[in-house]
């Protein structure tokens, strides 16, 4: 059936390639690009419609979906008597290829190979845990099914980012799971560039921009928070972005809204919905731009007061209201749910230095003083940019207020880095030079906190930009599992019969082992957890003289400290070891 789901995932993608969208030719190389990432939207709302209405999950359901759209867009061409028609350009073909080879050469380097698991946060470990329940499932997580789920409230978690690497943990069950956990991240960061680059390639096309410029402000985008990104395995996050990278495209690409009506409709619904459920704090800011930019089509006479309507009520107020039944409305009804507004008011680790609020008021100083000094013409890239803007100055001012904490407001920085990359990328075509030198200083910088950790340069250099930030993690100890601690958890699945008691499997370990090991094995890693009680899973209050009196607990999985071994062979039978733990069982 594995085949069968892959086969048909490829049929769907030549299927749309082929459906003629313009009377243009269009890019191969950039076509492919979008409709792989049109897929990670696709999958999210093929998967959000039938758990909807109850269907049971499989890959045969899936696949039927893929064929029979598949199908249906074939016979739309068969019936046209036409395909569309595709142009190749060398460079944007190699340049694509130099993206492609350094975004997965900076996730291969900070995963070693894909052999360790290794982000500043334990948050990673529960959206893998709810991805392997996907894998298994999959459905849409709500209260029933995710009962198994011990450590969040799952049945509201962000569908896009489990849907997708649970499918890809599902199809590519034979291969560890945390390895394709891990890749499936490394290649978001891939996409999330490749799409990038294609967008900037398509609007500095008509101004003759050298396309080195193209692939220098991409690696500027890659460096900075897409990286970051990865680094605190925010997958959801990025995925969020991709949707919104994609609804600009879609935008640009296809500007006459009264062709291809319903192809608009459905592809705007697909990513409109698609941001919604992948993180909806960015979605007031992009779903109100893209209602203005409605407006402003019909204040142009571009589209009729009846395709206003239409347009917003299928691709804006649809898709808002499902996501307000799935997201906001249980806050409301169950107690235990925790509501928006004490959501953002909640402290959780992030990238957070000051450098961001500076670019901030700079583009703002910029962006004001043209609006004044030039009246610039309106279009959608400066309504999002605009909007998004006010929207980052309102939490600023929460956050001032106390009613805001750094987590979600510094979150929006993400999103905005989008736009401010491609808004200075426009500002400064004429001084080119400029943008290679500052490049060429941020590599230098980069260096410098590469090679020499410990000095006071590189303090000085990781305090005022989120680049040398992002490469000192490399340098930093922040591995929660190491190869061999890996086969560890690993071998300890192998021993549960004879060592788990009451689905608890203790562990001599970090708060992050805890999450891992949890989501990995399935056993939860404290004594004594209660469902209710989840700040269990922080703690580390698991040692040997307190092992010792447990009677129903034979097992215990050790993970050495600095490869520092400090316990008496003779007291305990040596399950499995190797230099960085052991699995012991008391005599």
């Amino acid at each position: 059936m594995k085949v069968v789901y892959l086969l048909s995932v490829f049929y769907l993608i030549i299927s749309f390639l082929l459906l003629k969208k313009t009377n243009k030719k269009l890019s191969i190389v950039s076509s492919v690009i979008y409709t792989i990432c049109l897929l990670f939207c696709y999958n999210t709302v093929i998967v959000c419609f039938y758990s909807f209405f109850k269907i049971n999950g499989s890959l045969l359901v899936l696949s039927l979906f893929n064929y029979g759209i598949g199908s249906i867009l074939n016979f739309i061409s068969f019936r046209r008597k036409e395909i569309q028609k595709f142009t190749i350009c060398k460079k944007e073909l190699i340049t694509v290829c130099c993206v492609l080879i350094v975004a997965f050469l900076v996730g291969f380097f900070r995963f070693s190979g894909f052999k360790i698991i290794n982000y500043e946060t334990g948050d990673p470990a529960i959206h893998y845990r709810s991805a392997l329940h996907f894998a298994r499932e999959l459905e849409i997580l709500d209260t029933n099914n995710s009962k198994d789920l011990v450590y969040n409230d799952f049945n509201r978690f962000m569908p896009i980012s489990y849907i997708n690497s649970g499918l890809l943990l599902n199809v590519f069950s034979e291969f560890s799971s945390y390895k394709v956990f891990v890749i499936y991240d490394v290649l978001c960061l891939i996409l999330s560039s490749l799409l990038f680059f294609i967008t900037i390639f398509n609007l500095f096309q008509k101004k003759s921009v050298h396309i080195f410029y193209c692939f220098i402000l991409t690696l500027l985008y890659l460096l900075a928070f897409p990286l970051n990104n990865l680094v605190f395995g925010f997958c959801y996050l990025g995925l969020g972005i991709m949707a919104i990278n994609l609804l600009f495209l879609t935008v640009s690409y296809f500007k006459d809204f009264n062709e291809q009506i319903l192809f608009k409709l459905i592809m705007l619904f697909i990513l409109t919905f698609s941001l919604f459920f992948s993180y909806y704090l960015f979605m007031p800011c992009v779903y109100l731009a893209l209602g203005i930019y409605y407006i402003y089509l019909w204040k142009k006479n571009k589209i009729s007061v009846g395709k206003l309507f239409l347009y917003g009520i299928v691709t804006l107020i649809i898709p808002f209201i499902i996501g307000i039944v799935y997201f906001v409305l249980p806050s409301f009804i169950n107690e235990s749910s925790m509501s928006i507004l004490k959501k953002i008011n909640l402290y959780w680790y992030i990238y957070s230095n000051i450098t961001p609020m500076y670019l901030f008021f700079v583009v703002s100083g910029i962006i004001i003083y043209k609006l004044v000094r030039y009246k610039e013409k309106i279009d959608y890239f400066k309504l999002n940019l605009y909007i998004i803007s006010i929207y980052i100055l309102i939490f600023f001012v929460l956050y001032i207020f106390k009613l805001s904490e750094v987590y979600y407001f510094y979150k929006l920085f993400y999103l905005y880095w989008f736009f401010v990359i491609i808004f200075l990328g426009q500002l400064l075509v004429k001084w080119k030079k400029y943008v290679y030198v500052i490049f060429s200083l941020i590599l230098v910088g980069m260096g410098i906190v590469y090679y020499f950790p410990n000095s006071k340069v590189t303090l000085f250099l990781t305090t005022i930009n989120i680049y040398n930030w992002n490469i000192r993690t490399f340098n930093e100890d922040r591995i929660i599992f190491t190869e061999s601690e890996l086969e560890i958890m690993d071998e300890s699945v192998k021993y549960k019969d004879i060592c788990e008691y009451k689905n608890e499997f203790l562990i001599l370990g970090s708060k992050f082992k805890n999450f891992w090991f949890y989501s990995y094995t399935g056993s939860i890693p404290v004594f004594n957890y209660q469902y209710v009680d989840h700040h269990q899973l922080y703690e580390t209050n698991i040692g040997f003289r307190f092992w010792e009196n447990l009677a129903n607990y034979d097992c215990l999985v050790y993970f050495y400290e600095d490869s520092v071994v400090d316990y008496d062979k003779d007291n305990y039978e040596v399950l499995y070891s190797n230099e960085d733990g052991a699995i012991l069982k008391k005599k």
